[in-house]
This record gives C-alpha cells, sequence and structure tokens, in this order.
C-alpha cells in the first residue's frame, strides 16, 4: 500500500505552506492509509438523499426523471475514511480533508450540497474487484481507498450493466457509527443527515468511474520476503510497479528484468535507490533527488515491521527489491506447468540489491 511522505522534523523548522496535492505520496500522514470501511448502496438510497437519475432536460429548464420505475438505480460505492485530517479554512468557513483535496485535484468532484448535483467521469479512476473486496484507484495505479466488504450480486450485476459505478469518499458518509453513538441511534434518518451536513461542508467528493469486475492481474499489495529467498541471504520485499511508473519505470534506476540478467541478481547493491526501514515503515528513497521527489513509495505496517525482517535488514545493510506488474506463485497449484509458467512469470520481475538505512 502506498503511504505519504513524513517530514515532521522539516515542518517544525519552518512554517507550513499551501503545498501541490497531485498523489498520494503528497499527503501526510497515517490518517491516508487507503484501509477504510465501504457500502455498497444504489443512487435511490434515502441515505444518499433520495436521488432520481435525469434522463433528460425539459423545454423549461428543469430535469427530467425516470417515472416508470424501470431504470434500474446506479450503484453506488461509499468509501469511509476511519481517521481524517480536518481544517477549515477561515476565509470561507468550510472544512478542508487533505484526503479529499487529495482526489479532487486528481480528477473527482466535489458533491454540492445542493438539491441536485451532477456526477462526471473521472478520467483514469476505477472501481476494481480485488480478493475480499474493492479498491479505488487513480490514473497512475495509486490506491486511494482499499475496503474489505462482501459483493452482493445484484449490485455486482447492476455494476457490469452500467459498466460504470458512482464513488463517493469522504469521512461522514452514513458508514460508520460515530463515536459514543449507539448502533440504534444511527438510523436511517440520522445517515441521512450526516452525508447532508458533509456536502453542505465541501467534505463529500465523488465521481462516476468504470466499473472493473474481473480480477486484477496486477499484485498491488508490498510484500516482505525472509532471508533464503530467490537464493540469496538477504531479507527482500517486493514493491508494485506503479511504485516506479510515474518515475519512468524501474529501468531509470538501474534495475533490469531477471529474464536479461539469466535469472540472477548481482548482491553488489545499487546507489541509485536507498531502502529505509523504521519501526513501522519500509521506504524506496531516491537519494539524489530532492523535495517532493525523493520518496519512490512505501509501505506502512500498523502493527510493526516483521521482526526477523528487520532484523535482517540491519544485519546485512541491504534487501533484495523486486517489482513488476504480478508477483508469481500467489495461485499456482504446483502442476508441473504451474510450475513452469511461475519461472517465465519471474523472468518479467525487475530486481536488484539495494543498501538500508535502519532509522
Amino acid at each position: 500500500m502506498s503511504k505519504g511522505r513524513r517530514n515532521r522534523a522539516r515542518r517544525r523548522e519552518r512554517p507550513p505552506r499551501p503545498r501541490l496535492i497531485s498523489s498520494m505520496e503528497d499527503i501526510d500522514g497515517q490518517s491516508v492509509m487507503p484501509d477504510m470501511p465501504c457500502r455498497l448502496t444504489f443512487l435511490d438510497d434515502p441515505v444518499l438523499g433520495g436521488m432520481r437519475q435525469a434522463t433528460g432536460i425539459k423545454p423549461d429548464g428543469t430535469l427530467e426523471t425516470d417515472q416508470t420505475g424501470t431504470l434500474e438505480p446506479l450503484p453506488v460505492a461509499l468509501f469511509e475514511p476511519a481517521h481524517t485530517l480536518v481544517t477549515t479554512n477561515r476565509v470561507t468557513g468550510l472544512s478542508q480533508d487533505l484526503r479529499i483535496e487529495g482526489v479532487v485535484a486528481n480528477g473527482f468532484y466535489r458533491v454540492p450540497g445542493a438539491p441536485a448535483w451532477v456526477l462526471q467521469p473521472a478520467e483514469g479512476w476505477e472501481v476494481r474487484r480485488v480478493p475480499g473486496g474493492l479498491v479505488l484507484r487513480d490514473g497512475t495505479g495509486d490506491t486511494w481507498a482499499r475496503s474489505q466488504v462482501t459483493l452482493d450480486p445484484a449490485w455486482v450485476s447492476t455494476a457490469a450493466s452500467y459498466q460504470h459505478v458512482a464513488a463517493f469518499l469522504g469521512p461522514q458518509l452514513g458508514v460508520r457509527i460515530p463515536p459514543r453513538m449507539k448502533p440504534a441511534d444511527y438510523t436511517t434518518s440520522a445517515r441521512a443527515a450526516e452525508f447532508r451536513r458533509a456536502r453542505e461542508q465541501g467534505l463529500v467528493a465523488g465521481a462516476m468511474v468504470p466499473w472493473r469486475g474481473d480480477p486484477a492481474d496486477e499484485t498491488l499489495d508490498w510484500v516482505t520476503f525472509l532471508p533464503g529467498s530467490f537464493g540469496l541471504p538477504f531479507a527482500g520485499i517486493f514493491a508494485p510497479l506503479v511504485a516506479f511508473a510515474r518515475h519512468g519505470g524501474p529501468e531509470m534506476f538501474g534495475l533490469a528484468q531477471l529474464r536479461d540478467q539469466n535469472m540472477a541478481i548481482s548482491p553488489e547493491p545499487l546507489r541509485t535507490i536507498v531502502g529505509r526501514v523504521s519501526r513501522t515503515d519500509i521506504d524506496l528513497i531516491d537519494p539524489a533527488a530532492e523535495g517532493p521527489e525523493t520518496q519512490l513509495g512505501g509501505v506502512h505496517y500498523s502493527e510493526g515491521v516483521q521482526t526477523a525482517w528487520r532484523q535482517a535488514a540491519r544485519t546485512h545493510g541491504k534487501t533484495l527489491l523486486l517489482t513488476g506488474r504480478r508477483l508469481p506463485g500467489a495461485d499456482e497449484t504446483g502442476t508441473a506447468e504451474d510450475l513452469a509458467q511461475m519461472w517465465q512469470d519471474f523472468g518479467e520481475l525487475w530486481g536488484a540489491v539495494i543498501p538500508v538505512q535502519i532509522v
């Protein structure tokens, strides 16, 4: 999973200043981790205000809606982060959430408080089905929301029919029971009131995005390996290819595909990437870059980086880095054909050994 940079020491030395949010990496703190609850529903849900889809515009300029009752309601995915960072603009009085500002800067639209509003498409974004739930990703492959949710067959069927879903993201969408509120008190009307207030405060972002119902053909998660993997005594890590995509690809940093190295990896570490390991984080750093471009990507483990992995990285001072579209081995059954395909798939990976800093 992607995570934002942590420059707390630098921020203590200088006053905060406005900055452009162009990706998940531009947002600091654990409050923007993509794992969050999700609720699947339809546009006519009372929590959303009982919205009806417009089918046209009448001669007097008013919206025309379906009166036959035969139009399938649009499928909706509500992504509600459990942790937020909200500030209030003293000039406008509107509340601002860094995650909301981020998705709006990247193609989503702020949903207004007015009774009628239009959901526009967000270019490049998608809601994709993954094992156990859904992910919301932008055009660069960054995952902004990931949820473990049971997919209702009727919802999936409607999403497949429309080939799009209405995706909403915000801290108050009527999904999570507010602190100190009894579940029985969190009624439909209470949820609807919360959603309405969030719209009025500018805390709801939404867009029409394509629905990808087929399982992802790429590995989206970071994966760590203990020493001994792939015949090397170092700890290892697999980084999703998206970590390098926006920087020109892994080749730009000296990584080479394993098939071009006769499936061998030199134990001499590269100097173009450094792995920075803390108690809870593993980050990939470009030592030649400055400012926001320093961090290529990283993973945060709330329970802490595995002790054996961290100790091995400390002992050797380096780690094996692999990247690619898909990490082989997860779905193979062990047949000769599977093993042959797995070996071929490994050749598609890029790999190198990189130095590690323990902080």
